[in-house]
């Protein structure tokens, strides 16, 4: 605070969070308040009590992060340097009682729910003699019929047995490690499986070492458990998902609204993100940023495809490839399909040839897809969903992956696994692909760069499979860059990330509310009156008519003002930084919210947004008792270790 004061401007972390956030802001009337009081609270408390290398939601690289771009890949002794003075906390290269959360499971085709499946087993696998339990949702029976119809399971004994046949099916061997449930629910309303309980439960006390969060963003946006900092001793997350990315096309909010909502997303991702974990690690810079990551690529590819690679690279010729173009993945405009129509017509247009193109998938756009590329007279063949390692995809050259959509594409690394051309955009999600012999990217901004590139594809074959780069993409490699990753970052929370947390469990209640979710996750799979498919889609329209209320909105956000506004009116009145409200440039005018951030009032001794006085007066009330919450626990977490 002293340093604060005698400076005349803000930390330069400050400027940086300012500087990105106020620009969105002033651009939606409902949101002033609440941004500059968060941008400004955050930044201010997060460069005094931490550094000004770790605002909360921009993470500023770092000689650290030697992870980024081409040093993914290759050789471990690229970090060589964290392996001096490594504590035992981070060091998971001895034995080590490894618990693993994800959001998703089998039969649920998911990344969320085959990755995690695959690390726990790796990791059980590896020289280190990890003991490793997988921890996995279990939702109601009729939830399950609406994600997965075909295979339906009355307890999580039966789910179980799923999981394990199909790791002997796929892998061709049983798996020893330990698989634990914990009870959840699909919530319509964010398209998620949300835990009804506490997960960190899950694990008996004795066994809590490590907990690698897979998805922790997720895993926490409404976590009201015990702390997982405090009850495990070192707590990793790993990154999947461009929540961001499908937030901002979410049809069912109202487009004028839809950065506020995104923006509200990455402000509880980081924040949670945050508060929960010591190192965060993504799985590419496709994601947004986070103060406490380092970006590499710790998945890998089943052994089954790279037997296929190696094995066609023993065939004698050059035509080992009998088949042209294809592309695999869910049937949605969102996920490449876009981007592959306007490419192949850009592609037949620039050279008159119409190149067939086999697609492989299922999804919701198939028949709005397939009427689009007729009336283009593209030559797209919809050959219906199927495994990508199915002898029929063997003879493909050319995968042609344009989405922009994904974190790191599996699909990807299967085709390069099995000796194929990859064929992608330049983007953050293809980083780790670029340093493998056979991927060639392209400008996504200049078609003819795509023509070009294809073009040099058909006339050549793909490199011949080696041992040394098969092993890159497997799953061993991707273990040790996991134990490398891992160890890159922080063992230990300041007590700025406690507080973090402890705000966090208070307004986690609330944000069930805001969200419209309380209901939902009231119930659990083992109540006796369950919800049934039906009644799940009537409550989706129900929520989603309900949002479509500017008002609705509105208050919701408001009601999110008031929670995230009590937490950063809380740190400035705790560290006495009235400067920074003070110099807070003027939000736009507007009848329904205060003239400028400025306008508060002094309630108690606690400085609480104006714009909570809006509200009806049982939600108004509501604000502050939070924000009289959040001033008692950060004055508790701050409190000397002799009075604590």
């Amino acid at each position: 605070h002293e340093d604060l004061q005698s400076q005349s401007s803000l930390p330069s972390s400050a400027h940086v969070q300012i500087s990105l956030i106020l620009p969105r802001c002033f651009m939606y009337r409902c949101l002033p308040t609440l941004a500059l009081l968060c941008s400004l609270g955050v930044a201010a408390v997060g460069a005094n009590m931490v550094n000004t290398e770790m605002p909360l939601l921009r993470g500023k690289p770092t000689a650290s992060n030697a992870l980024a771009g081409k040093a993914m890949m290759p050789q471990p002794s690229s970090l060589g340097q964290i392996d001096k003075g490594l504590s035992d906390v981070a060091d998971l290269r001895r034995p080590r009682n490894i618990a693993i959360f994800t959001t998703a499971s089998l039969p649920w085709l998911t990344g969320t729910s085959i990755n995690p499946l695959l690390r726990a087993i790796f990791l059980e696998k590896a020289p280190e003699g990890h003991e490793v339990t997988l921890c996995i949702p279990f939702i109601s029976p009729d939830q399950q019929r609406a994600l997965h119809p075909k295979n339906v399971f009355e307890t999580p004994k039966q789910q179980e047995a799923f999981v394990r046949d199909w790791v002997q099916e796929k892998l061709g061997y049983q798996t020893n490690i330990k698989i634990e449930f914990y009870d959840a629910k699909f919530v319509d309303s964010i398209g998620s499986i949300i835990a009804t309980g506490d997960m960190t439960e899950c694990v008996p006390a004795h066994k809590r070492d490590v907990a690698v969060l897979e998805e922790p963003e997720h895993l926490n946006w409404f976590h009201t458990g015990n702390k997982w900092c405090d009850v495990f001793n070192f707590v990793v997350g790993v990154v999947h998902t461009k929540y961001l990315f499908y937030r901002s096309r979410d049809a069912h909010i109202s487009p004028a609204l839809r950065s506020a909502w995104t923006y509200g997303w990455e402000v509880l991702n980081a924040w949670v993100a945050r508060a929960y974990c010591h190192h965060l690690i993504k799985l590419s810079d496709a994601v947004q940023d986070f103060s406490n990551a380092v970006t590499c690529n710790v998945h890998g590819v089943r052994e089954s495809y790279r037997k296929i690679g190696l094995d066609f690279a023993k065939r004698a010729g050059p035509a080992r490839f009998k088949k042209g173009a294809y592309y695999i993945g869910k049937v949605l405009w969102s996920k490449g399909y876009r981007e592959l129509v306007d490419k192949m017509k850009k592609f037949k247009e620039t050279t008159g040839i119409n190149l067939p193109v086999d697609c492989y998938g299922a999804g919701p756009d198939l028949d709005e897809i397939k009427a689009e590329v007729a009336r283009l007279g593209l030559d797209f063949r919809f050959m219906g969903a199927i495994d990508h390692a199915d002898p029929s995809l063997h003879e493909y050259k050319i995968l042609i992956n344009p989405s922009l959509s994904d974190v790191v594409c599996t699909t990807s690394a299967e085709a390069l696994a099995m000796g194929k051309f990859l064929l992608c955009p330049t983007h953050p999600s293809n980083e780790f692909f670029t340093a493998f012999p056979n991927t060639l990217t392209y400008d996504d901004a200049n078609d003819a760069d795509f023509v070009k590139q294809l073009q040099a594809l058909i006339d050549t074959d793909p490199a011949r499979m080696t041992d040394d780069v098969s092993y890159k993409l497997s799953w061993e490699s991707a273990t040790e860059r996991f134990y490398d990753a891992s160890a890159a970052g922080r063992e230990e929370q300041a007590a700025y990330d406690k507080w973090l947390a402890h705000m966090h469990g208070v307004a986690a209640a609330g944000l069930k509310k805001t969200f419209g979710i309380e209901e939902q996750l009231a119930l659990t799979p083992h109540d006796s009156q369950k919800q049934s498919a039906a009644e799940l889609r009537k409550n989706l329209k129900e929520t989603h008519a309900s949002v479509k209320s500017l008002e609705d909105i509105g208050r919701k956000i408001i009601v999110g003002a008031g929670v995230l506004g009590g937490f950063s009116a809380a740190a400035s009145s705790a560290l006495h930084a009235n400067s920074l409200a003070n110099s807070a440039p003027p939000a736009p005018s507007s009848a329904e919210i205060p003239a400028s951030p400025q306008a508060i009032r002094q309630t108690g001794g606690l400085r609480v947004p104006a714009v909570a006085t809006q509200l009806p007066p049982e939600s108004a009330r509501g604000a502050r008792e939070l924000a009289r919450k959040a001033r008692e626990l950060f004055a508790h977490t701050m409190a000397p270790a002799s009075s604590a």
